[in-house]
């Protein structure tokens, strides 16, 4: 059953510059679509052919003017600098929240990779267009998820890409301080003596509790004392 979905009415370096055009001027404050067209040097009625989708994405507000969202603001920012980490960031999120780009997205898992044709096919009979503009907003849709890192295109092939296992960094933060806790290395001597012509590396590291430190520091002031003489 198709879904009526707004495709994007542009190529994916059009869709860029729109994004782009609305994140150029103050947040929070609506755009006239003629402002928006002349920013982005693309006649007004590309731009506007276009709103819908980036609406249905959270990019912009409803109204009769435009107001580009926090996200439209920081994709746009992130492309002009191109730091390509956020902008990996803020469109995964985007189709992560977007349950017909999801749906999409399943496809491709499902089948184990799904030949670029089919899947723009795929993508048309399902968001219910099948216009010449519709079927280039359907790739759009592949060059956003290639630039989410979520797909790569390989022998004509679009294939999902498989999640690492990363160990999330507060849960990573949190078994750091607990071993912190419980133990701690600390390396209290590390000197370099010569003799008889020979180097010698001495290197001395305590394992311990944090509460044998203190019971042994006079032990080490005497070892300390000893390797120096």
């Amino acid at each position: 059953m198709a879904d009526n979905f707004k495709l994007p009415g542009s190529s994916y370096e059009e869709i860029i510059k729109i994004i782009k055009a609305y994140s150029s001027g103050k947040e929070g404050q609506a755009q006239p679509l003629d402002a928006i067209a002349q920013a982005s040097g693309i006649d007004r009625t590309i731009v506007s052919r276009n709103n819908g989708f980036l609406l249905q994405m959270q990019l912009l507000m409803e109204g009769a003017k435009k107001t580009p969202t926090s996200e439209c603001f920081s994709l746009g920012r992130a492309y002009s600098l191109d730091i390509r980490e956020e902008v990996q960031k803020i469109w995964k999120m985007l189709i992560e929240n977007n349950e017909f780009l999801t749906r999409m997205m399943s496809a491709i898992k499902i089948r184990n990779g799904m030949d670029k044709t089919a899947l723009i096919n795929h993508i048309l009979y399902s968001a219910g267009s099948t216009t010449s503009a519709s079927k280039v907003g359907a790739n759009t849709i592949i060059e956003i998820f290639k630039d989410a890192g979520m797909v790569r295109e390989e022998d004509g092939k679009i294939l999902a890409v498989e999640k690492e296992n990363v160990i999330d960094t507060n849960e990573e933060i949190e078994q750091n301080n607990q071993i912190k806790d419980n133990e701690q290395i600390v390396k209290i001597y590390d000197d370099k003596k010569i003799k008889n012509g020979t180097v010698v590396n001495i290197n001395i590291n305590i394992d311990a509790s944090v509460d044998q430190l203190d019971e042994l520091s006079e032990k080490i002031k005497q070892l300390l004392k000893s390797i120096n003489e």
